[in-house]
């Protein structure tokens, strides 16, 4: 999902345009657009699965439990504020995306960079920057990157009013079998936030936090491992002859 935006704005213009360019997309034979039914076959050509798989680990299991349920410190006057709740979901069914893209989302799924006091470019995703890793680590990353700016660029219309009541949370992981690497989605949760006095409300935003403060670090411990395993292109064995 995607935070609310400071002064770039997404009007009903740009989502038409980029509309029009996803669906020119599958005319013209390339990667069809997320909402084709052929995209599905696009995914499983590259070896991503939506469903299937052999599924997940124990312990992978009882991480995505620990997201889902240790405890966050929540926003003390928000819309989701019990008093205040049941008029939220109301309003929300006759408003447009942007407004609900300004209000909502940052209740379901807040952005790192405002938990931290800095303010979110409007399209959003959670990553590593450039700057975290050594000069070695980011050598060794340089050929599997085309560049960082296109980490910021996302283009995820999934904050519509239609629908924003339903959540939904998935997983992914990888399973490798000798050079060949498919990914698998798994559900973690599925829910509406207005079933039973909105229970359920702030179960996106607990599990956001938790993402970032017990898995973000172990990811990234995990990202250095594997890069520091990587061959120096610099080292005499990887020159060109």
């Amino acid at each position: 999902m995607d935070p609310p935006l400071l002064k770039r704005k997404t009007s009903s213009s740009s989502v038409g345009r980029r509309s029009e360019a996803s669906d020119g997309s599958v005319r013209e034979g390339k990667n069809p657009a997320a909402k084709s039914r052929l995209y599905e076959k696009t995914l499983q050509a590259t070896g991503i699965y939506i469903g299937g798989g052999p599924g997940i680990t124990d312990a992978s299991r009882a991480l995505c439990k620990s997201l889902l349920e240790a405890e966050q410190p929540l926003p003390p006057d928000s819309l989701f504020r019990d008093d205040r709740f049941e008029g939220t979901c109301e309003r929300l069914c006759n408003e447009n995306e942007a407004k609900v893209v300004r209000d909502i989302t940052p209740l379901l799924v807040p952005s790192v960079e405002v938990l931290l006091g800095l303010v979110p470019q409007p399209d959003y995703s959670a990553r590593c920057k450039e700057t975290i890793f050594t000069k070695d680590q980011l050598r060794k990353l340089e050929p599997f990157i085309t560049g960082w700016k296109g980490l910021n660029i996302t283009d995820r219309q999934n904050a519509h009013s239609s629908g924003v009541t339903a959540v939904r949370i998935y997983g992914y992981h990888p399973v490798i079998n000798g050079d060949q690497t498919s990914v698998y989605r798994f559900s973690l949760k599925k829910f509406d936030i207005t079933n039973e006095k909105g229970i359920n409300k702030w179960a996106t935003y607990i599990f956001t936090t938790n993402v970032y403060d017990i898995y973000g670090p172990i990811h990234f411990e995990r990202l250095c491992s594997a890069v520091d395993q990587l061959p120096d292109p610099l080292s005499d064995q990887h020159q060109p002859q």
